[in-house]
């Protein structure tokens, strides 16, 4: 057997007010480029279970970085809408798409009515399986429940400002598991809403940006070397994965998923493969790039344009 070849790849993922580090020691893979590579086909779609699941995963963590990447404490909220049965027919409310089509409607009268308004926003079933929504915004106290009240129009309001972390921290929690209390029902939609200005972080990849842009890989290797903490959060050996394909018995599409090997048999190492796994090491650094996001603003009453005599 070929003796492994590794190569180091810097992944950097910045946040507004946190940065990770991954640093990836991966063995380098040699493929025959006149040799395609076999994808094979199962008739079932076994693997379509554990991609969704790793699916969720992600929608968590971003809804987790838009909340801390584009709003600031003590001028954001968390906003509960819920619709009232005599606003709204019973049956039409246990509608997904009905009710996401009124939210929408809703937030073009926000931004109608306010600047810069600002939100990340989950949907989930109350106990008689009607939807309602739970809103991260950057909505401070000079908004009243009542004022929203008239432009939700369907329903109940309910705000409470953000003022600590450790609150923040719990809402985000009530929203991810909110979004996962009804994650068989998102299947192929968006489990969240969100505004275009909310961003989740940045991901940089040093290794081509290096072969890119130089200069701005020097920038940010003095802003991480000038980081008064620097935490070892973990290291792992992870496995690689090899991709293929199956058929979707629902839709009849073909589908890419990864399968991880326990053993490195003849097929790979002829694909090139020389060893299975790679080792990860992940820091966290308190380098801020807040050069790569909006300004945080709070929504604000658009002021009234009058006519000049």
């Amino acid at each position: 057997m070929k003796k492994a070849v590794f190569e180091e790849k810097l992944i950097i993922k910045c946040g507004r007010h946190r940065t990770h580090i991954k640093d990836n020691l991966v063995p380098v893979v040699n493929r025959n480029p006149n040799k395609p590579i076999q994808k094979r086909l199962i008739g079932k779609s076994k693997y379509e279970e554990s991609n969704y699941k790793k699916r969720n995963i992600i929608r968590k963590c971003v809804i987790q970085q838009m909340c801390y990447n584009s709003f600031e404490l003590e001028k954001m909220s968390f906003v509960t809408f819920t619709f009232d049965p005599k606003k709204a027919d019973e049956h039409v409310v246990k509608d997904l798409n009905y009710v996401q089509n009124q939210f929408r409607k809703f937030i073009r009268r926000m931004n109608y009515q306010y600047d810069d308004f600002e939100y990340v926003t989950v949907f989930a079933r109350q106990k008689k399986g009607n939807w309602h929504f739970h809103m991260i915004c950057n909505i401070d106290g000079s908004i009243s429940e009542n004022e929203l009240v008239e432009l939700w129009r369907y329903g109940s309001v309910e705000i409470r400002l953000l003022e600590d972390k450790g609150n923040l921290d719990k809402r985000i929690r009530y929203m991810q598991n909110n979004m996962l209390g009804v994650k068989n029902e998102l299947k192929g939609k968006k489990g969240y809403l969100a505004s275009k200005n909310a961003k989740a972080d940045k991901i940089i990849d040093l290794n081509k940006l290096c072969e890119e842009n130089p200069e701005e890989v020097e920038k940010i290797a003095n802003k991480i070397m000038q980081s008064l903490r620097v935490n070892k959060m973990y290291n792992v050996d992870k496995e690689i994965g090899i991709m293929k394909q199956y058929k979707n018995d629902n839709s009849d599409e073909i589908e890419s998923y990864v399968e991880f090997g326990e053993e490195l048999t003849k097929e790979l190492i002829d694909k090139g493969y020389t060893h299975l796994k790679y080792k990860q090491e992940v820091y966290s650094v308190d380098a801020v790039f807040a050069e790569y996001f909006p300004p945080i603003k709070t929504a604000t009453l658009k002021t009234k344009k009058t006519n000049k005599k």
